[in-house]
């Protein structure tokens, strides 16, 4: 049920991000107020507020419009597909080989330390589930 709601809020940042809202207001859902909290702690987005069922997340904006510029959910990786930290730092890993690096383009993953970006996680030396890559 939750990953229904998780979709939902992704596509509402994004649909927010092309209109150049000001807030946007999601569902409620534990994973998701995890999730835009790591936006928060990151700096991607400029403040949040939950209310009874609803979590208005404020977009951060700079001179080009707004800091995010669209979260990509993968529709052909399954979201809990997890990813052992030596597949995910092999040379012939098809996770980086389709998911280049970039300064322009963030890889999250939820691991077992919650929320982290692919650099965290492999600093740590630590593996988790593909959630999205953000367009920065």
């Amino acid at each position: 049920m939750h990953l229904k709601v998780f979709y939902n809020n992704i596509a509402r940042i994004n649909h927010g991000i092309i209109l150049n809202y000001s807030y946007i207001n999601l569902k409620y859902s534990k994973y998701c107020l995890q999730f835009i909290n790591f936006l928060y702690i990151n700096g991607l987005i400029s403040n949040y507020i939950v209310k009874d069922s609803i979590i208005i997340v404020f977009l951060k904006y700079s001179k080009n419009g707004t800091v995010l510029k669209k979260i990509n959910l993968e529709s052909k990786i399954p979201l809990w597909r997890w990813y052992r930290y030596k597949r995910l730092i092999s040379k012939k890993s098809l996770f980086l080989l389709k998911y280049k690096q970039s300064e322009l383009n963030l890889i999250i993953l939820h691991t077992s330390k919650g929320f982290l970006f692919f650099e965290t996680a492999y600093f740590l030396g630590i593996g988790g589930h593909f959630v999205c890559q953000i367009k920065v």
